[in-house]
């Protein structure tokens, strides 16, 4: 188990970019570099002899139709292309579900069998660091494609942090545009509309509409949701979200202090609030076995009625919900009086690092470049055998969905049909949107006058549409500026490396035992504190405000 939000933002990305303007003050290759054979350092160029580089793998079956059934991770288009084009022979030593990446590589690491790229959260970077185990990547760093050096130096702020406290760059981050980080709502329109409800705007008026959701539609789990704290998926953390809660976060208080969330009085409160729905019936009673699978099973199978979860959710499962009939609508999170939703400051997802042995790290490059130029363009149609989801060398712009909203919407201002040519300037993707748009306007007006197409009305909705995900992000940060940042981005701290798990055991099994009714909240919560503070809370969060006093200097 980890300490998910400790170990998911970093300084160190932060600290990447800024090496890139120094990158020739690291004077070619590290002790451990390569002789390159690519004297031209050309981010596409094809090796002459092949180059072997092996991965591991987050598995997870996709759901797109569209890809032929014979298509696996190790067959897939991308895999062929970079044969093809760049000569890299890539190959995983292994794959296992994402809930068992993180296990399987510690044990990698202790075995000293690591493969040749692979990504990491904060805390394995700093481990592997720690150890000596990672390349340095500053002459590799050559080989990025402009689209590559564009991205990474997209945020100021993550540029002047940019270098290791030693001069080298040993991993490359993904770091994104913290508005992916802000909920969203969906929500049953159709379910409102049979019970002439309104969308709610505060947790009461959601209780209200959940409860009707329960007695007049039959909602065995109103709230889809698992028994996960944290995580992109149906997390606890996400509803708590609703009062200004975000447990394994770090806000800054009135004192000029940090002080975790897990532990604070809108915890409490949020708690309070998923017991009641709990004693009601209206969350799953069987809340505690509550996996991604199950409540993904139940949105399927019509028994959830209100789902919060990022921009993308109607991705999956909420599209082939669509797709089967149900009114799934995006909607803004419906917050507590005077509390606002809780954000990174930074938004790290990853990093891509390489092992300390592999004789070609350049490769990293050339892989990310290929995947960016894929994008959007006929190699890379699932029809093809392409599955985005499986490609080991995932990157993308970090603000480029608002970029979509944006420019496709000021497109459609002229063009509200999308009748014309999409301008030469837009990305290949956004070029795919513009053309799928008039179908997606045929069905909305008649949903069986043309095929339902998951993948794509999916990102319509998510990116495109006034009434989509994007936009009730852009509403509530932009317009009406209801958020507030977790504070803490730095790379995990000792405490927090070694105690960390022990801390997110307590918190994980005290919130569901709250939950489900098993302690009392009011009777237990100082002993609950008392002992998080005892186990390590109190020494994580001397070296949370050490690290952030240290920030003001």
């Amino acid at each position: 188990m980890r300490y998910s939000k400790f170990v998911r933002i970093c300084c160190f990305a932060l600290a990447f970019l800024f090496a890139v303007s120094l990158v020739s003050c690291f004077g070619g290759n590290d002790d451990n570099g390569p002789d390159y054979d690519d004297p031209t350092r050309n981010p596409f160029g094809r090796y002459e002899n092949t180059v072997k580089i092996t991965g591991v793998m987050e598995y997870q079956v996709h759901n797109d139709s569209r890809v032929p059934q014979n298509i696996t991770p190790d067959n897939q288009a991308y895999i062929r292309l970079i044969k093809e084009r760049l000569n890299i022979e890539f190959s995983y030593l292994w794959k296992v579900p994402p809930t068992q990446y993180s296990e399987k590589l510690s044990l990698s690491m202790l075995a000293n069998e690591l493969p040749d790229i692979f990504k990491v959260t904060a805390s394995d970077y700093a481990s592997l660091k720690k150890a000596g185990m990672l390349k340095n990547l500053a002459t590799a760093y050559e080989y990025a494609s402009e689209d590559v050096k564009t991205f990474l130096n997209r945020d100021p702020d993550v540029i002047r942090r940019l270098t290791d406290s030693d001069g080298g760059i040993y991993a490359v981050p993904q770091y994104s545009d913290n508005r992916r980080g802000v909920p969203v709502m969906y929500i049953r329109q159709d379910w409102l509309d049979e019970l002439h409800l309104e969308v709610p705007t505060t947790p009461d008026e959601l209780y209200t509409v959940l409860k009707a959701f329960k007695e007049k539609k039959g909602a065995t789990c109103g709230l889809a949701m698992s028994n996960k704290v944290s995580g992109s998926y149906f997390s606890i953390s996400g509803y708590m979200n609703m009062f200004g809660s975000s447990p394994y976060s770090w806000l800054l208080g009135s004192d000029g202090q940090l002080h975790a969330d897990e532990i604070s009085e809108n915890s409490k409160t949020a708690l309070k609030w998923l017991n009641r729905l709990y004693d009601e019936g209206i969350l799953t009673k069987d809340v505690a076995a509550s996996t991604v699978d199950a409540v993904q099973a139940d949105v399927l199978g019509g028994k959830c009625g209100v789902v919060i979860g990022p921009w993308w959710q109607f991705e999956y499962p909420l599209g082939t919900a669509i797709g089967n009939g149900d009114e799934w609508v995006a909607a803004e999170m419906p917050l507590a009086e005077g509390k606002n939703a809780v954000v990174d400051r930074q938004q790290v997802e990853f990093y891509y690092v390489v092992n300390k042995k592999c004789k070609n790290p350049e490769a990293l490059f050339k892989m990310i470049n290929m995947y960016i130029a894929l994008d959007g363009t006929p190699e890379a149609e699932p029809e093809k055998g392409y599955v985005w989801s499986w490609c080991p060398t995932q990157f993308y712009d970090p603000y480029d969905i608002n970029e979509q909203f944006v420019e496709i919407n000021k497109q459609l201002e002229i063009d509200p049909k999308a009748e014309g040519p999409a301008p030469e300037r837009w990305t290949a993707h956004m070029k795919k949107l513009w053309k799928a748009y008039p179908e997606y306007l045929v069905w909305k007006d008649d949903p069986f006058a043309t095929k339902y197409q998951e993948n794509m009305f999916a990102n319509i909705m998510t990116r495109v549409n006034k009434d989509g995900a994007w936009a009730r992000i852009v509403s509530m940060y932009d317009v009406k500026k209801r958020v507030v940042y977790d504070e803490f981005y730095g790379i995990s701290t000792p405490a927090m490396s070694s105690k960390g798990a022990i801390m997110a055991q307590e918190v994980e099994e005290y919130y569901l035992k709250v939950i489900m009714g098993e302690k009392d909240i009011d009777s237990t919560w100082d002993a609950f504190v008392s002992s998080w503070r005892r186990i390590g809370g109190d020494e994580v969060s001397a070296e949370v405000n050490a690290w952030y006093a240290g920030q003001a200097k």
